[in-house]
């Protein structure tokens, strides 16, 4: 599934809102967002299973320095959590949303 960029803004208080673009399948109509610790990688948990399909979403962080993964779903499946330093696929997350089924950008 594809890779995007991330955006973080302030959002009104302590929140975060994060946008990204949609993914490359077009059967891809939703989107999940994990968090996790930075330096503790594979840490990510889910802390949104559905957007609704929206591009965006406003998180209240956890305390300390996080990081956040949007993956793209069809409603039934998960796509890639991204590839790690190396290249590798990373691992799905704790509390995945939905199973995982990764498939190349057309």
């Amino acid at each position: 599934m594809g890779r995007w960029r991330i955006r973080g803004l302030p959002a009104v208080g302590a929140d975060i809102a994060l946008t990204w673009d949609d993914s490359c399948h077009a059967f891809d109509d939703d989107y999940t967002v994990y968090e996790g610790t930075l330096g503790s990688w594979y840490s990510h948990a889910s802390v949104v299973c559905t957007t609704t399909g929206a591009t965006t979403a406003t998180i209240t962080p956890d305390a300390g320095d996080s990081y956040y993964l949007v993956v793209p779903t069809n409603g039934a499946i998960e796509g890639s959590h991204g590839l790690d330093g190396l290249g590798d696929e990373r691992p799905p997350g704790l509390l995945a949303c939905r199973h995982q089924l990764v498939a190349a950008c057309p």
